[in-house]
């Protein structure tokens, strides 16, 4: 049978970086800076990862870039939001603070993709801000630079509106939901139909649950274990995946390189 990479390999969490070779990182908040950056996904194909995680949001002229964050100002000490800048101002001018060389800067979508089509599956999270919850400007972008990708991909989010866009106007694709919370009841009332309607809804529901992986054994994760997969984030330890390996289907991981034992 042929693997499914979402399932069957794990996933780099935005790249494999390495601190030591001046490749910046893209970690979760709770970890250290986040940034993607071509060099951090080159390093993830050499080492064998079968899948990419990144976070894609758009710039102050619409184009769409690899990258976590809202604003600037903890990889580069730049007070000002990604959506504040033409993209080519930010590539000529943003740099990082954990390797300020100007080779280095922070990628269009295009070019991740032109790295690894035919290489690694890519998991693609559109990043949003709150005022921006219901347009859909960084969706229309995706989908328009998705549509002549050859490679394999997903595309997920914590807003549940992004993740039915992709089942309203592209229902072959993919598509997985994020969370951070131990119960539905925990959104914005009125949101939480949203919510329940893509994870339960059999006509409307994702392919899978991206969730965070201090919250297993949730009121929430029980409610969704048996009902779909579970692709956990951020696993950054051996003995963490060992530990928890049995309460999900797949990983994110950073900062070692797993081993099945």
């Amino acid at each position: 049978m042929k693997k499914d990479w979402l399932y069957d390999v794990f996933v780099a969490h935005r790249g494999l970086h390495d601190s030591e070779k001046g490749i910046v990182e893209n970690t979760l908040p709770a970890f250290q800076a986040a940034i993607n950056t071509l060099e951090a996904f080159a390093l993830a194909i050499t080492q064998g990862a079968d899948g990419i995680e990144l976070d894609v949001q758009l710039t102050k002229d619409g184009k769409l870039v690899v990258y976590h964050d809202d604003n600037f100002k903890r990889v580069c000490g730049i007070e000002a939001d990604v959506d504040s800048f033409d993209y080519d101002y930010i590539k000529k001018n943003v740099r990082f603070l954990a390797n300020p060389d100007s080779s280095v800067y922070v990628p269009l979508f295009s070019e991740v993709a032109a790295l690894c089509e035919g290489k690694t599956g890519l998991m693609i999270e559109i990043k949003k801000k709150s005022n921006g919850f219901y347009d859909y400007k960084v969706e229309e972008a995706l989908l328009k630079e998705l549509k002549n990708y050859k490679g394999d991909f997903i595309v997920k989010s914590f807003n549940p509106y992004s993740v039915d866009f992709f089942r309203t106007q592209a229902p072959s694709y993919r598509r997985g939901f994020l969370c951070s919370k131990s119960t539905i009841d925990e959104y914005e009332p009125e949101i939480r139909e949203k919510v329940r309607e893509i994870l339960f809804d059999k006509d409307k529901k994702v392919e899978f649950f991206d969730y965070g992986v201090w919250l297993l054994g949730s009121p929430l994760y029980n409610e969704v274990k048996g009902t779909m997969p579970i692709v956990v984030w951020t696993v950054t330890s051996q003995k963490d995946y060992d530990d928890n390996k049995h309460l999900f289907d797949n990983m994110i991981f950073e900062k070692f390189i797993p081993k099945e034992n």
